[in-house]
């Protein structure tokens, strides 16, 4: 009897990177472990690794080479149990007539189930091996059995038979947004699209938030949240005003409710890089500060636990899966396209608070005027626009320039990364790449230059709570934590200098005249005029 167990990260990170992680009772003859650890790589190489731990974090491996494979792969993600497969096999040899083995064919049946699912059958799967010298018999025994028995050689990927016998597959859920929209989709239709994949993604991640599991799902659920408050500001005119009111406040306290909890999450996740920016000696009077933060993140984490088991929570996540599935497109909001104006300059020369004026004064004449029109036409605006704020604002940023604007910008440049994500399938991969690195390297920046002012406030919070609380941190706590706050002042004035170096690579012609190319509005054809009147030719003067 074979009894394995595979293993994997939720996101499916060792199978993306062509790693197989099998966890199965040591051989008999191994007397210092109960388990070995089998794993495959993409090169075919086998490891077999004898242990008593269980797979989990990578700081959890054993110290050695598949450490040093695994853990970059895995980062904060835990290891997981994804199926259970109990088989048992049977080798039958073809002989020639003098009894010698030939070809042996090795049968595998057994029984397989999910962690706390039901169990069922695994498919009996087949192989067949020559001996050296006798591929010929073997071509000729495969030939037999798919003919005469209708039998089929299994494949190498036993991970898959197995998830498929409990009708699932690899990879079937990734944090990275999945989108295959079409071009003349009406936008209302794309749009709830969009959402209900985005809905997924909240349902999927929600039972390991609540089982804190490990960092990322919570992140992922976040990331979920955000992702469709942006979507329902920024694609506008495709549902009932109403409805993306009530929405966007639901959602908005969704985003409350789990912020702090994934705060302290970051900053354990940053302990060990603050020890490490200080001087050895000082770096243990950050201790207090660690079990500050995990004290802080139980307690956070219960009560999100309770928000996510109340009657509010349930009616947002049910009345917004209503919704969508109710979404349609009215034949009113079918009309013929009209052209939008059409702006020589790549930036509008009006100030921003008067675009925006404008911008919702004409949405509001007609609340379901993009529903029915095309999402290609409608993301291509909405893109446009994004873009072009982030060009007016961040050419008004100086080296003198308040941090709000900056902020301000960090959070423009958000909303066009998202919109760029939930369209690119409806734009050459090769074109729309290129713009989404650029702006994520302006990204970047942005976010540190904003994660370093946030962190050196929170560490300040953080002091003031920790002399509050029973056991009050010595001063050299106190002065550990003041080394920090200036180190991430340090920091952000570093980033502050970088940004016009990143902003300019975004700005630059070529970003421009791609940007213009995918997402401009089409320039009106000059209007044909008169042909100039042709010019008499000028007479020859006659000779004498």
């Amino acid at each position: 009897m074979e009894s394995l167990t595979y293993y994997d990260t939720f996101d499916w990170r060792l199978h993306d990177a062509g790693i197989t992680l099998a966890e199965t009772a040591a051989s008999p003859d191994e007397a210092t472990s109960a388990k070995q650890w089998i794993v495959r790589h993409p090169n075919a190489a086998v490891d077999r690794l004898n242990t008593e731990s269980e797979p989990g974090f990578a700081w959890d491996l054993p110290e050695g080479r598949l450490r040093e494979e695994l853990g970059p792969l895995l980062d904060v993600r835990k290891l997981l149990p994804v199926v259970h497969v109990e088989a048992t096999g049977k080798t039958l040899c073809v002989l020639d007539e003098e009894t010698k083995t030939l070809v042996r064919i090795h049968l595998r049946e057994g029984k397989v189930r999910e962690p706390e699912g039901e169990e069922r059958d695994l498919p009996v799967t087949l192989r067949v091996a020559p001996l050296r010298g006798y591929d010929r018999e073997r071509d000729e025994v495969v030939k037999y059995l798919r003919k005469e028995l209708k039998l089929d050689e299994a494949g190498s990927d036993e991970l898959g038979a197995a998830l498929q016998a409990v009708y699932r597959t690899a990879g079937d859920y990734s944090s990275k947004m999945r989108l295959h929209l079409e071009a003349d989709q009406p936008a209302a239709l794309a749009t709830a699209f969009i959402h209900k994949t985005l809905m997924a993604s909240i349902l999927a991640n929600e039972d390991g938030v609540r089982q804190d599991i490990d960092s990322e799902f919570l992140h992922d659920f976040r990331v979920a949240v955000r992702r469709t408050r942006s979507a329902l500001s920024q694609v506008k005119n495709v549902f009932p005003a109403k409805e993306v009111e009530r929405f966007k406040g639901d959602f908005a306290w969704l985003g409350s409710i789990t912020g702090p909890c994934r705060d302290l999450d970051v900053y354990l996740l940053k302990i060990e890089d603050y020890e490490a920016s200080l001087p050895e000696e000082i770096r243990p009077h950050l201790e207090p500060l660690r079990t500050f933060l995990h004290a802080e993140k139980q307690r956070e984490l219960r009560r999100l636990v309770r928000s996510l088991g109340t009657q509010r929570y349930k009616k947002v996540l049910t009345g917004w899966e209503e919704f969508l599935d109710s979404v349609s497109v009215p034949e009113e909001a079918i009309s013929e396209e009209v052209a939008p104006e059409v702006s020589e300059e790549p930036v509008p020369e009006e100030p921003v608070s008067e675009e925006v004026v404008a911008e919702a004064k004409s949405e509001a004449d007609d609340e379901l005027a993009d529903a029915g029109r095309s999402i290609r036409e409608v993301s291509a605006e909405r893109i446009w626009r994004a873009y072009r704020r982030i060009l007016k604002k961040g050419r008004a940023i100086t080296p003198e320039t308040p941090a709000d604007p900056v902020h301000r910008l960090r959070i423009d440049a958000k909303k066009l990364r998202y919109l760029l994500e939930f369209f690119k399938s409806l734009y050459p991969e090769k074109e729309i790449r290129p713009l989404i690195r650029s702006l994520k390297s302006l990204q970047d920046n942005l976010g540190d230059f904003n994660d370093y002012e946030v962190q050196r406030d929170k560490l300040g919070e953080f002091a003031h709570k920790m002399q509050k609380s029973r056991s009050r941190p010595s001063v050299d706590t106190l002065l550990a934590m003041g080394e920090l706050v200036a180190g991430l002042r340090q920091g952000q004035a570093v980033e502050r200098r970088r940004f016009h170096d990143r902003f300019e690579q975004f700005d630059s012609p070529a970003n421009r005249a791609a940007y213009e190319k995918l997402f401009g509005p089409a320039k009106k054809p000059k209007k044909a005029g008169k042909a100039p009147a042709k010019k008499a030719p000028k007479k020859q003067k006659k000779k004498d």
